[in-house]
């Protein structure tokens, strides 16, 4: 008995579902404020979206709402942050834009930039990093750290690339410890990176050997959750009957209607969960989540399945044979929608990044406030903005119902 939500497991071993009694890892709730803060890697997720929308539709009857506060090139120092003042006010800045999110989760990234320093920056990272840590539990909020990821090798084989990556090795088992010690929830994307290398024939994820790509952001997404232990449970087995024909689904679908017509059968059905597809799925098809049914008992003929109108699969299915028939999607039909979910929430990220973060933040906050400062009232009215994206958002992560009909061609 499959699953209809099928990976290649060889590539993505951690995005199926879990048996309903395995112990479940980070779990997000009902009014959570999930605030991510950090370097590039954590500034360039709110162009792509697709940790946020994973987070999103996994849990759709809940609100919870993502603030983005990276910044490219930043340290546990708050150094990138600084501007024209002290590194003191930019570690100060840093505590402080975090505390005003009022964040309940915080995903951490640093020690990219760090590791440059090598082995004997290392101390120095570790105590920046606990003194940062300290500040942030304060907060009272749960704390995710994230380790910098493997400096890909994109074919020079440089020796420079192999000696960053001895480095950031150093780091990331130092920070493991670090959080062993303090309890802390640690993710290693340096091994699940390097380990996912390894093993994909997949085209290179990120752009010059450090930023992710759109693919990389979708994988390492994808490891994030796995390592966090966030599955797309499934419930059990849907059953619908009608004129002696069975139909199974096994995952998280919810067979509404099972009804003969004049010309075949016609069922509805929700899935309880988005999914996301890689942006380049059509290049690897096998990376897909394939959404599907079984049919048993089908009358003699020849039949076309469709979805909401649209021909759902090229084959057609020869009924009569009293066997099995899987009913295989060629498209998920709720991927426009978890598209449309994903650009939601990546123009949600760009309004608030305007709010938090305006390119001309020294005229009207800084020292050259006098020239311009009487603009700064125009700031607070990106809020409304941002909560009617979110109002949307909240519409958006739930699944809508799909009506699916097998039609007789002879």
């Amino acid at each position: 008995m499959r699953h209809s939500i099928a990976l290649c497991f060889c590539l993505l071993p951690f995005a199926g579902s879990v048996p309903a009694d395995e112990p479940r890892g980070l779990e997000l709730v009902d009014g959570d404020r999930v605030v991510f803060v950090g370097n590039t890697f954590i500034e360039r997720d709110q162009a792509y979206g697709y940790l946020e929308t994973m987070l999103t539709a996994r849990w759709p009857d809940r609100n919870i709402t993502f603030r983005n506060l990276g910044w490219s090139g930043d340290t546990v120092w708050g150094e990138a942050r600084a501007g024209f003042d002290s590194p003191a006010e930019g570690f100060k800045r840093l505590v402080d834009q975090v505390s005003a999110a009022k964040p309940t989760v915080i995903f951490v990234g640093y020690g990219m930039n760090e590791s440059y320093e090598g082995e004997p920056g290392l101390r120095r990272f570790l105590d920046g990093l606990e003194r940062l840590l300290n500040e942030f539990g304060k907060t009272g909020a749960r704390i995710i750290l994230l380790s910098p990821m493997r400096h890909e090798d994109l074919g020079s084989h440089s020796p420079t690339v192999n000696a960053h990556n001895d480095a950031l090795l150093k780091y990331v088992e130092a920070m493991e410890v670090f959080c062993n010690i303090r309890n802390l929830t640690f993710v290693d994307l340096f091994t699940n990176t390097t380990e996912q290398v390894r093993r994909s024939r997949m085209r290179q994820r990120t752009e010059n050997g450090i930023h992710l790509s759109e693919l990389g952001y979708w994988k390492v997404g994808w490891e994030i959750l796995r390592a966090l232990q966030i599955y797309w449970y499934h419930s059990s087995q849907q059953v619908g009957r009608c004129e002696g024909v069975t139909l199974d689904s096994f995952s998280d679908v919810r067979i509404d209607e099972f009804n003969q017509t004049e010309t075949g059968f016609r069922f509805e059905a929700t899935h309880e969960l988005l999914t996301t597809d890689p942006p380049v799925y059509k290049d690897f098809p096998n990376m897909r989540f394939e959404r599907c049914f079984q049919v048993r008992g089908l009358p003699i003929g020849s039949y076309d399945f469709f979805v909401d109108g649209k021909l759902a699969s090229k084959n057609k299915l020869k009924g009569g044979s009293g066997g099995v028939l899987p009913l295989v999607l060629t498209d998920d039909p709720d991927l426009p929608q978890t598209e449309q979910l994903r650009r939601t929430i990546i123009e949600k990220n760009r309004l608030y990044f305007h709010r938090w973060r305006p390119q001309n933040e020294t005229y009207l906050f800084g020292f050259r406030k006098h020239e311009q400062g009487q603009n700064a009232a125009e700031v607070p009215k990106f809020d409304p903005l941002v909560e009617e994206l979110e109002a949307k958002i909240a519409k958006l992560r739930v699944p809508v119902k799909h009506t699916y009909e097998l039609i007789r061609q002879d």
